[in-house]
């Protein structure tokens, strides 16, 4: 570049520009591919260490805290960085935002082979009887001594929580379950 003239360098500089600009307009995705990795892997630590059964059940609006701003004049969205050392935002279109959330939407939506079959002809009732109550209870119960899981529920048909044993509340079982279903 030093050797170039000045013609020969924005002439350089120019077709530079041009390849980029066709290389965007190929993969106008890429960009919020590499952001959602950049972001998981500030939540987790790792790009890998999150499965698909965790990113169906992860609330974005919880772990990603975004504001809608105005920068030079741009609607934009701020995302603030999962990283809990520093405070830091990066501001991205919302176009580009948007495309992250409809990808975790997409993910949440179950394929075709993937819709659930009705275990029981009969649904449960809403509220078990006190004796149905104390063997599901009883149930949990044993589940939670194991050492992978933190808490043990159940559900009913129509998804509400009709059980549980474990240190989650009943406001955060209720909100896991509608989102896992």
């Amino acid at each position: 570049m030093q050797t170039l003239g000045r013609e020969e360098r924005l002439q350089l500089e120019e077709a530079t520009r041009s390849a980029m600009a066709a290389y965007r307009h190929n993969r106008p995705e890429e960009f919020s591919e590499r952001l959602w990795a950049f972001l998981l892997e500030g939540l987790t630590g790792a790009r890998d260490d999150i499965s698909a059964a965790e990113l169906r059940v992860l609330d974005v609006a919880t772990a990603f805290c975004t504001r809608e701003v105005t920068w030079d004049e741009q609607p934009m969205i701020a995302i603030r960085l999962p990283d809990q050392r520093e405070t830091a935002w990066i501001l991205v279109r919302p176009s580009i935002w948007e495309r992250i959330v409809q990808a975790l939407q997409h993910l949440r939506e179950p394929k075709p082979d993937e819709k659930r079959v009705p275990i029981a002809a009969n649904p449960l009732p809403d509220i078990l009887s006190p004796q149905m109550q104390q063997r599901v209870e009883e149930s949990l119960a044993g589940l939670v001594e194991l050492p992978e899981l933190r808490t043990a529920l159940l559900l009913n048909s129509q998804g509400t929580l009709s059980a549980w044993k474990g240190p989650d509340t009943q406001d955060t079982l209720q909100r896991f379950s509608s989102q896992a279903l």
